[in-house]
Parts: structure tokens; sequence; C-alpha cells
């Protein structure tokens, strides 16, 4: 387990939601491209998720309820939570949260997305995800010594992780 150091202590909280679905049978991962409009991580690709509000009973409630805020989902089945992790700012702990969406195939098209916070929205397969063809490394944050992985998504989106 790492000990990150903060530079606000302790730092603000958000959460993530890494939605798992359908997509014509095939097991993926839903993906949002974050506004141009937005003052930090404009056009990047990230999952459903923001800071968590003082009215949310917990971080699990801030996952789902920044979900449906940004793409209109609310039928998600928490499967777990994943280790957190710090901003590129380490000013704030970011918590993951992994679920299924609702039962069949999913089609991007219908989500309802809240075009002040999400782009457009896209799918990969697990299967593309976890092939070693598709992965890519570069230096993390100018770091010599770290090799960060990513993947091209279907417009060429770079996707971290």
């Amino acid at each position: 387990h790492i000990k990150w150091k903060y530079k606000s202590v302790p730092p603000r909280q958000a959460c993530v939601l890494l939605p798992l679905c359908h997509v014509a049978g095939r097991a993926s991962v839903l993906f949002t491209v974050r506004s141009s409009q937005l003052r930090n991580h404009a056009g990047e690709v990230s999952f459903p998720g923001g800071k968590r509000d003082p009215t949310d009973p917990s971080l699990a409630h801030a996952a789902l309820r920044e979900t449906e805020e940004e793409i209109g989902v609310t039928a998600v089945r928490l499967l777990g939570k994943l280790t957190p992790l710090p901003d590129k700012s380490l000013t704030t702990e970011v918590h993951p949260f992994v679920g299924w969406d609702v039962p069949g195939d999913l089609d991007v098209r219908s989500l309802i997305l809240n075009h002040s916070e999400v782009e457009y929205a896209f799918t990969m397969a697990l299967e593309e995800l976890l092939d070693p063809a598709a992965r890519s490394y570069e230096r993390f944050r100018e770091m010599t010594h770290v090799l960060a992985p990513y993947w091209r998504g279907p417009m060429e989106e770079r996707i971290w992780g």
C-alpha cells in the first residue's frame, strides 16, 4: 500500500465510478470525455465522478449521484471499491468504485449527458483493454523511472491507466 503525501491535510474527497456494461454482448467499460469548457481536466478521458458533497451520506452515494448527474445512469449495482488514489495536484483523494450498469446491451447514444460536464461517452470491450498488444507505455509525469500504461479509444482518445 503506497502512502501518498497530500499537499492539503486532510485532502478533499472525491469519487468516481468505473462503470462496467454490456455492448453487443461483450463485457465493456464506459468512459466519458470531460467537457472542453471545464477549467480542470478539460477534454480528458475519465469516469463519471466528482467531489463529495456535505449532503452525501457516503462516498459510494457520491459516486452514484455524480454518475446520475453526468450521464443519467441510475440503475447501477455497486460491485466494490478500489484503493483510493491522489489526483494530479495531490490535493484530493479519489475513491474509485466499480459498478455494473443496467441489464442488457448499453447504447451510449441513449445516455443523457450533462454537456456542461461531459463532451461525449464511449465504451471499450474488456477483452481489448486486457490485451497486452493494445497497451502502450509512456513516462509518467516526466519521471524517467515510471512508465504508465495507456490505451487508445475508438477516436484515438488517450486512456491512462
